[in-house]
């Protein structure tokens, strides 16, 4: 019993550990990249229009006349302070870019996951209680098909089929130009279904929703195969064990043994898996964002290399592999309480 409760503190406290030299590895290959990378930022963040005094100023204010290790001594600095820059083709910080495109990113990727995770668990189930049917090869091909397919061509698709020809969705934006507005005036979260509701305004929740189901649709179906893989083989193995035999005996229902029992058993690495689809979400939103010109971080992240704003690509950068980085951590965590095993791992 001793053992039991001491080693649930050790196992976090290892695994917060790891993250540490991991972070710190992360952070000087982002620096590294940006600093090898051709030309010079600044001057092409300003478009290479200004006067050279403008853009002596403008790098003495960024650091970048400093030598490249107080370079690399304030870039850690200023991330342990929550600080990642300043955008040097516009007059705000990457905070700043965080706090607003950041929030219309979540609202996507959340949604997106759900909707991963009520296809990929539902198909999931439904094939592995009807294994080696027609059912099974289809339910396996179309989470085959969902994985393999460029996530900005089935964008496209459901813009040609339910934008163009059933006029069903609207094809672009977070929301209509008046509600944009007035959502964007009346903020509280820039989440803006959640804003929605704290104003009270149905016409608003129901105008962002209509936006926000292709977009989150087509990012939720680039993940939603692999729950469906794991879950049919986490299942179909469960149902192969003695105590699924002893309740098939004692007269329990198939479909109640697959759910009860089954289903509940193939969570637990879905869970881990949850994490680990976190990179994967974050650059599936990059190019879902740029397909349905959606208003989040991934979007001002392409604009921003278009503009070689190596600064601002830098601070996003750091920030999409810190939370990375930070749903690995939690993902242990939970594991670990869902599941004492993992914690003798």
């Amino acid at each position: 019993m001793a053992r039991s409760s001491g080693s649930l503190p050790r196992y976090l406290l290892t695994r917060l550990l790891l993250v540490i030299p991991m972070v710190w590895i992360l952070l000087t290959v982002v620096f590294i990249l940006m600093r090898v990378a051709p030309g010079d930022p600044v001057q092409a963040a300003l478009g290479g229009r200004q006067p050279q005094s403008v853009i002596n100023e403008k790098r003495h204010e960024l650091g970048f006349d400093k030598p490249i290790i107080v370079q690399y001594g304030h870039y850690i600095n200023g991330v342990l302070h929550g600080d990642f820059g300043q955008v040097t083709s516009e007059n705000r910080s990457v905070g700043n870019v965080i706090t607003h495109e950041g929030m219309a990113t979540l609202e996507l990727s959340v949604c997106a996951m759900l909707i991963a995770l009520v296809l990929g668990l539902s198909i999931g189930v439904i094939i592995a209680r009807f294994r080696d049917t027609p059912l099974d090869v289809a339910g396996r091909m179309f989470g085959i098909l969902t994985y393999a397919a460029p996530v900005f061509w089935v964008g496209i698709l459901f813009q040609l089929l339910f934008v163009a020809k059933l006029q069903w969705l609207p094809s672009s934006g977070q929301a209509d130009t008046l509600q944009d507005l007035d959502l964007a005036q009346h903020a509280h979260t820039n989440i803006y279904l959640v804003d929605a509701i704290i104003n009270g305004s149905w016409s608003d929740f129901t105008n962002v929703l209509q936006h926000l189901i292709l977009p989150s649709l087509t990012l939720g179906l680039l993940i939603c195969g692999v729950f469906i893989r794991l879950v049919r083989v986490n299942v179909i193995q469960t149902l192969k064990d003695d105590y699924i035999e002893a309740a098939r005996a004692r007269g329990i229902s198939e479909s109640r043994v697959v759910l009860r029992h089954g289903f509940r058993n193939a969570l637990v690495p879905v869970v881990t898996v949850v994490g680990l689809q976190a990179a994967l979400l974050l650059s599936g939103a990059v190019l879902t964002e740029t397909t349905f010109s959606w208003p989040g971080i991934g979007r001002a992240l392409i604009n921003y290399l278009n503009q070689r704003d190596y600064v601002a690509v830098q601070g996003i950068v750091t920030v999409f592999a810190l939370i990375v980085v930070g749903v690995s951590l939690l993902i242990d965590v939970v594991t670990a309480l869902i599941d004492p095993r993992v914690r003798y791992s």
